[in-house]
């Protein structure tokens, strides 16, 4: 099951515990199932605070490598705009990076996204 990853309360990205666990290199997140409406004005706030809106996003998953096409297609179905796609292959070629950069117009689009992902098996992280 996927989580949410805080970091100093907010939202920042979410991840499959299991892999953070497994690969040592995730610090222990403070876990939240369900983004509630508070949570979301916050992680609303921070996107809003660090970004412009409309301007340009990127999306950095890591996707087990036999799901990249589908992340990929279900990135471009969601936001139907042009975009750049960068895809890095792990050592072992069991995971793969994906920079997904795009023109957004609002933050509260970037949080559908990353709702997008959550429901998606492949993904491991997104951030």
């Amino acid at each position: 099951m996927a989580c949410h990853v805080l970091q100093k309360g907010l939202f920042v990205g979410w991840a499959d515990p299991r892999l953070g666990v497994a690969m040592g290199r995730l610090p222990a997140p403070r876990i939240s199932v369900h983004m509630d409406d508070g949570r979301r004005d916050q992680a609303l706030m921070l996107l809003e605070s660090n970004h412009r809106f409309p301007g340009p996003y990127e999306f950095r998953v890591v996707v087990r490598a036999e799901g990249v096409s589908s992340v990929v297609s279900a990135l471009a179905a969601a936001l139907a705009r042009p975009s750049r796609v960068d895809e890095r292959r792990s050592g072992s070629g069991r995971w793969v990076s994906v920079h997904y950069a795009v023109e957004i117009s609002a933050a509260a689009e970037v949080l559908d996204v990353y709702d997008l992902l959550r429901e998606m098996d492949q993904v491991v992280l997104a951030l």
